[in-house]
């Protein structure tokens, strides 16, 4: 449709140009009326003269129709407009209309193009076909995003895309980055400084440094009851022992009307550190269980040190793992148990969750986060609701039953 609109536009500029110029040549080429004048005065003289002499008109009446006669000519050779010699000049023909047709095309081209609309038809197109199971089609729509974003720092939108599509792909420094441009531009923006932390916060492995306590700051500033903000800081706490801050940032974070899987979560974090400090009975750490049968495939060359994670994370929840264990590749094949005991973070496992997949995943960096060259396989939906506990069989480099 766009490029029949297009072609559309341009012929109707070009016909702009052709029809007046096939106009003036069709006038310039009509025969000239001068001659024909000149033979009518002649005849028209030859007449007078012939009736002078066989006496039908008197001398007086010869030179009065004689005069007026001559007055005719004159008045039809003054009055007729010369034809124009450039548009009479064969040289101007077919080659100077198609000359400036095909200048009307390209200068639309080159301003189309520079103007960037080839590309965001591009990527509209790239938006729409996107397959979210397809890593390698979800890198290149990333890698032409970026580039594209890269020369144009106003389109906010495009930032906006960015930013999200790269915290969804787990890059939290790529997303920080895309965040972090956008608070430059609209520094009151609320909601974008706690995206830009909440980024950064997961780029420095979920670590409280001078860089991310002064985002997390600016962000609390901008909204003080911000769920997200208040969360981090309450896992900090708990992470490093002021248990009496942490449950001050989780009681705060739940007086914001959270619901759903977020609110039994900070729920289960607030009895978690009660129970921890002695108000509640300390809470049944084996609860759910998932055994996982994790192997390599024959097809895959790893190193016997590469290190293999296997976790559990909410199908809908935080995107911290609820159970998880680290291995190396010479372990495997291994049965592993996940359970509530190996929780990252204590009172956010596999209790508070029903809807889970597994991932075994071997990583290229030897970090838990995930990483360009990482080698995965992600289980079907779990529900942990259902009896008797799941059994899983994940073959990295393979399919998963």
């Amino acid at each position: 449709m766009f490029w029949f609109i297009a072609l559309l536009l341009c012929a109707l500029a070009v016909a702009l140009v052709v029809v007046p110029l096939r106009v003036n040549r069709a006038a310039a080429s009509l025969p000239d009326q001068s001659e024909a004048n000149v033979d009518f005065y002649r005849e028209r003289q030859a007449a007078l003269e012939a009736g002078l002499a066989a006496g039908e008109i008197s001398t007086s009446e010869f030179e009065q129709m004689q005069a007026e006669l001559q007055a005719t000519l004159l008045a039809d050779v003054d009055g007729k407009p010369e034809a124009s010699t450039e548009m009479s000049s064969p040289a101007l023909s077919t080659n100077v209309i198609a000359l400036i047709a095909f200048v009307i095309v390209a200068s639309s081209l080159v301003i189309y193009l520079q103007l960037g609309a080839w590309q965001d038809v591009r990527l509209a197109e790239q938006i729409r076909n996107l397959d979210p199971g397809n890593p390698a089609q979800l890198e290149q729509f990333v890698s032409d995003l970026g580039e594209r974003m890269a020369s144009q720092p106003d389109n906010d939108q495009g930032w906006f895309l960015l930013a999200h599509t790269l915290m969804g792909l787990e890059d939290h420094a790529g997303a920080a980055a895309a965040f972090q441009h956008l608070v430059e531009r609209y520094p009151d923006d609320a909601a974008l400084a706690a995206r830009y932390a909440e980024a950064l916060f997961f780029a420095e492995g979920q670590q409280i440094n001078a860089e991310v306590d002064a985002v997390l700051t600016r962000a609390q500033t901008l909204n003080p009851m911000d769920v997200s903000m208040l969360e981090i800081r309450g896992v900090d706490a708990f992470r490093t022992g002021r248990l009496d801050d942490a449950l001050k940032f989780f009681e705060q974070a739940l007086a914001t009307g959270v619901t759903g899987n977020r609110e039994r979560m900070l729920t289960a974090m607030v009895d978690r550190i009660r129970s921890v400090t002695g108000e509640l009975e300390p809470a049944d750490l084996t609860g759910r269980v998932i055994n996982v049968a994790v192997s390599l495939s024959p097809t895959l060359q790893v190193a016997d040190d590469a290190i293999v994670f296997v976790f559990a994370r909410a199908a809908n929840g935080p995107p911290m793992p609820l159970a998880a264990t680290r291995l190396q590749a010479a372990d495997l094949p291994r049965e592993v148990r996940l359970d509530e005991s190996m929780a990252m973070v204590p009172g956010v496992g596999l209790a508070q969750f029903n809807e889970i997949n597994v991932v075994a995943r071997v990583s290229a960096s030897g970090e838990a986060s995930a990483s360009e060259g990482d080698i995965e396989v992600v289980s079907p939906l779990l529900d942990l609701s259902q009896e008797p506990a799941p059994r899983l069989s994940l073959t990295v480099g393979g399919e998963h039953p």
